[in-house]
């Protein structure tokens, strides 16, 4: 049986859990109304999602870098979204956006562009990515994944009763990640430690 989710304080289904972290909240890219897409919620991290995964950082200060996966535009992205400005770190997330974006390429010969989330794709006020980043000092990151079906087909491996354009294994987007980890692991080494 499946749950049906809760209304919100406007009458319709859900917040954008990726509006709702406290970095940027409120700003652009977010709304503050309740049935839209990109519904912010009432606070900043006023869902028990976003709650738990705030906890869970904050309670582990050895995190080096997060994750995103979002669907879809085919994209690999890092902070910010709430601004334009760049992070401090922006050498660091364009040799990793560059890297990850390329071995996607090297192996499924697909192109991701990449870049901060403000100017890759749109402004995105809330988001997990500029919150790990900015309060914690966490490298993180989003991949958009691949936007069509016939590219998404190209990498399936079917593994459940799902319909096969929802089921996308880990090995789609795997390689990226091991780049990423490289990338970040050899600039750790080379450097003071963030964290």
């Amino acid at each position: 049986m499946e749950e049906k989710p809760a209304l919100n304080a406007g009458g319709c289904y859900g917040v954008d859990d990726n509006r709702n972290y406290a970095t940027g909240f409120g700003g652009g890219g977010s709304s503050g109304s309740p049935c839209d897409e990109t519904y912010r919620g009432t606070a900043a991290f006023s869902e028990p999602e976003t709650v738990a995964m705030r906890d869970f950082t904050v309670a582990r200060p050895q995190i080096v870098s997060t994750q995103s996966y979002h669907s879809y535009s085919q994209l690999f992205m890092s902070p910010y979204g709430y601004t334009s400005s760049l992070p401090t770190d922006n050498t660091t997330f364009l040799e990793v956006d560059t890297a990850s974006a390329q071995a996607i390429f090297s192996v499924h010969g697909v192109t991701y562009n990449y870049g901060p989330i403000y100017s890759t794709i749109y402004q995105a006020s809330g988001g997990d990515v500029d919150w790990y980043y900015a309060q914690e000092g966490i490298f993180a990151f989003t991949t958009e994944l691949r936007d069509t079906e016939s590219t998404a087909l190209s990498c399936l491996r079917i593994r459940s009763s799902r319909p096969a354009r929802r089921v996308l294994p880990p090995r789609c987007t795997w390689r990226s990640g091991h780049q990423a980890g490289e990338v970040l692991i050899s600039q750790r080494l080379a450097g003071p430690d963030r964290r």
